[in-house]
């Protein structure tokens, strides 16, 4: 069974091995270069949590809710979100979802990775002193063992 340390580099390898001028972070980074994607654990509440274990008989499987951050400079308006566009799609040469879905192991044993949907297009979103607009893909992650 991967753990959620083991799942966020997963992610963080099989985007870039197939979207290289993607700057993708497996934890929130203090600073870094635009486009860029941050996994982080989908803000859980006590109805709704981000991981939920035991789902199956002898601890049979795990269930993680992550959010992908997508980040794109906001240098022109327009190329910025045609850029944020292009990540969000289903298929493409920037598709994260197309990525996802034709690696849905994410190098992993007995590990199932997908997009589920995406909320929050828009904003003003910074990382570091860059600002941007972003959206955040919403991933769902099944794990077994």
């Amino acid at each position: 069974m991967a753990s959620l340390k083991d799942i966020r580099k997963a992610i963080k390898s099989t985007l870039d091995a197939n979207l290289p001028d993607l700057h993708v972070f497996a934890h929130s980074p203090d600073d870094g270069l635009m486009p860029a994607l941050i996994v982080m654990p989908r803000p859980g509440s006590p109805g709704s949590p981000f991981a939920e274990f035991n789902k199956a008989m002898a601890r049979g499987h795990d269930e993680y809710h992550l959010d992908l951050w997508l980040l794109v400079a906001n240098t022109l308006d327009e190329e910025a979100q045609d850029t944020l566009d292009d990540y969000l799609t289903g298929s493409g040469p920037r598709s994260v979802r197309e990525v996802i879905f034709n690696n849905q192991s994410l190098g992993l044993t007995n590990t199932q990775a997908f997009i589920t949907g995406a909320y929050g297009y828009g904003g003003e979103p910074a990382l570091g002193r860059i600002q941007g607009v972003g959206a955040v893909l919403q991933m769902y992650v099944v794990t077994s063992g």
